[in-house]
């Protein structure tokens, strides 16, 4: 008799209550894919069959996003399963997905074709010069942490709106404004295909990728991206930051036919500018600013001179 109150009591909890890490599905359950996020608790996995969705996505918890791939790792899902933000009428706010609150690497977008966007406004404070930055076309990382896997990141395109005259991380844009941090949250960008990609502005840097906080950039192909600007563009593939006292990992990734001023495969700074030819990267830094990278292959990146191109 007690074993079937148990019993019964265990039945009205799983009936009565939602437990963590719940499957929402796209489109079977929710009509779109802010839909199933705005649902979801901490844990939860958003998983999205095949289709264009065009959206603009904010994720502010720990959750999974994630294409059919998650299930199979068949490549194909991500090549059918598209998130298009070009459809958005706030042109100031046109990242295809954000993630912005206090999550860590359990938050994971994986498995699709993020394409469309413009990118975000950021504000940074401290710097006198170039304070008003557009960044994170494809996938705009703020504050916070997350894994970005086996995506195709293409044909995003950031651009200077009003004020905010400079461009950065047209593809994948994760850091912080705030700077002599003593630690950020932690940002995984792996095995994903970021390609042509641009940023435009007064000053523009990373076509591809900008990192400015703690993580690793590792097993991406990043290729024909671009930063082109009035002033200065530096960073045609790659851009990574050091403005507080953490590691940035760079490793394993191929990096090629990319474009800009200054570096156009992968500017670090502060520490070194890398232009093109160069195979294996060796750890650098400034005082207690580092990063490391190793084995990765960047070369055949252009050098712009005005209009014209140049190895």
């Amino acid at each position: 008799m007690r074993d079937y109150k148990v019993i019964t009591s265990v039945l009205l909890i799983l009936l009565f209550c939602e437990v963590p890490g719940k499957i929402r599905r796209v489109p079977q359950e929710y009509h779109n894919i802010q839909a199933a996020v705005n649902a979801c608790r901490e844990g939860d996995t958003v998983l999205v069959s095949e289709g264009k969705y065009y959206e603009n996505i904010l994720i502010k918890q720990n959750i999974v996003l994630a294409s059919l791939f998650l299930l199979d790792n068949d490549p194909a899902h991500i090549e059918k399963t598209i998130i298009d933000g070009s459809r958005l009428n706030n042109k100031l706010y046109a990242s295809v997905i954000r993630i912005n609150g206090p999550t860590d690497t359990l938050c994971q977008v994986t498995g699709f074709t993020v394409q469309g966007g413009s990118g975000d406004p950021q504000i940074y404070p401290d710097d006198i010069l170039f304070k008003y930055w557009m960044s994170g076309g494809g996938i705009n990382i703020t504050d916070a942490g997350a894994r970005i896997s086996h995506n195709n990141v293409i044909n995003n395109n950031v651009l200077e709106f009003g004020k905010y005259n400079c461009s950065g991380g047209a593809g994948i844009s994760a850091g912080t404004a705030r700077e002599n941090l003593k630690s950020t949250p932690y940002v995984i960008i792996e095995y994903n295909r970021v390609t042509g990609n641009t940023a435009i502005g007064h000053w523009a840097e990373g076509g591809g990728i900008v990192l400015g906080q703690s993580g690793r950039i590792s097993h991406n192909i990043i290729m024909y991206n671009r930063v082109n600007s009035r002033t200065r563009s530096a960073g045609g593939g790659a851009g990574i930051y050091l403005t507080s006292d953490y590691d940035i990992i760079f490793s394993d990734n191929y990096v090629r036919y990319n474009s800009a001023g200054i570096a156009g495969g992968l500017v670090s700074a502060p520490g070194i500018f890398i232009n093109s030819e160069v195979k294996v990267l060796c750890e650098h830094g400034s005082g207690n600013r580092k990063s490391k990278a190793r084995v990765s292959i960047v070369r055949w990146n252009l050098k712009e001179a005005g209009d014209k191109l140049s190895v």
